[in-house]
């Protein structure tokens, strides 16, 4: 990760039918896009998804709307600030 833009998004596990993702950085217009598309291609295996955002630094609108529709297709997150629920 490098960059004041930039984020990572890595498969840290699986558990049964759950795939687990661990993101990093910040969640903003210029990277929601690519956060969407890889849990998509996720959800479209109809596997089962949990974001753990823990080593999020920054969410824009973008981002959260990234999350907000993520979470309406089934996706669950995980290591929330009580700011994100």
């Amino acid at each position: 990760m490098r960059g004041p833009d930039m984020m990572r998004v890595t498969r840290i596990g699986a558990r049964g039918d759950v795939d687990v993702l661990l993101v990093e950085g910040r969640l903003t217009h210029e990277t929601s896009e690519e956060l969407r598309m890889v849990c998509e291609s996720i959800l479209g295996e109809q596997r089962l998804l949990e974001l753990d955002v823990s080593g999020v630094k920054f969410v824009d609108d973008a981002g959260v709307a990234v999350l907000h529709a993520l979470r309406q297709q089934g996706a669950d997150l995980a290591g929330c600030s009580g700011f994100v629920r």
